[in-house]
């Protein structure tokens, strides 16, 4: 029996399958996966295949906007790509992403990226077109003494009080991944489940710096932190570090060190004259 393909599900029908699939690829919880689901209203973002009545494979396409040298690009962060263990082997997967490219395709998406979580998924997705797009590396940040008169540092709670400060900071770099507010949104929540937040060094009501961090063993990780300048970093960093009563942390920086995200052009072959960056701007993409 030929596997089936679906765009668009009853999606409360569905809901208990996908949760399943998504328990047995990741390990996420069902607090993690519901404000997932609710946060991104999946109905028309997850694409599945069948086999037999059964789910077989997932897949998230999330609506992204890649800035190209000043200029928007429509894209779809490949997300949460999921076989279930009975049904490997078979290409299934291979066949999901291609009819889900060739949907963005349809729908006016110029780039499809994704996030390898290993180096043999990065080696089966380069087979499927995709390449290197994006650097990341990681940094040990020593924290200093520092004078504490112009920033406060606070806690933020909504992603809406970000979402144009991060907006702005993202422009500034030219080339580079537009964070969606449901993605924004998304990252709060992963950020606050797992004994971090998102924290901020701010001139009056003005934000001049922010970063998203994590707790890993008592130490903070900083997944992704805009400044306006070296010195409300330096006091922001100084500050998470404080907070947590260490002496220094790790963080993570975009555009320099090893691969990160990957990428495929799925404009085609006539319009593909003017290839993509490889090295765009991307760090906050729900690193776990």
């Amino acid at each position: 029996m030929q596997p089936t393909v679906y765009d668009i599900l009853p999606f409360s029908d569905a809901r208990d399958a996908l949760r399943a699939l998504w328990h047995e690829a990741f390990g996420d919880d069902d607090v993690f996966i519901n404000t997932f689901f609710d946060i991104f209203s999946c109905t028309d973002k997850v694409h599945t295949l069948y086999a037999g009545g059964h789910l077989a494979a997932m897949l998230y396409a999330l609506p992204m906007t890649i800035l190209k040298d000043g200029t928007p690009l429509s894209a779809a962060y490949i997300y949460a790509v999921a076989t279930a263990r009975e049904y490997r082997g078979r290409g299934y997967m291979r066949r999901l992403m291609a009819h889900t490219e060739e949907k963005l395709r349809a729908s006016g998406a110029e780039v499809a990226f994704l996030l390898p979580a290993s180096a043999e998924l990065r080696a089966a997705y380069a087979r499927l077109g995709y390449g290197n797009c994006s650097r990341r590396c990681e940094e040990v940040f020593l924290a200093l003494p520092h004078r504490n008169g112009e920033y406060s540092f606070t806690t933020i709670d909504e992603p809406q009080r970000l979402a144009a400060f991060w907006d702005c900071r993202l422009r500034a770099r030219g080339t580079a991944v537009i964070h969606s507010s449901a993605l924004l949104e998304m990252n709060f929540f992963n950020c606050l489940t797992q004994g971090g937040g998102v924290f901020a060094a701010c001139r009056g009501d003005e934000i001049c710096a922010a970063a998203f961090a994590v707790c890993e063993g008592n130490v903070p990780v900083v997944l992704d932190c805009m400044a306006c300048s070296a010195g409300a970093e330096h006091f922001l960093l100084s500050e998470i570090c404080r907070r947590y009563n260490v002496g220094g942390c790790r963080r993570f920086v975009a555009g320099c060190g090893g691969p990160h995200c990957m990428a495929k052009v799925l404009r085609s072959a006539s319009d593909a004259a003017n290839p993509l960056p490889r090295d765009i701007a991307i760090s906050l993409m729900l690193d776990k």
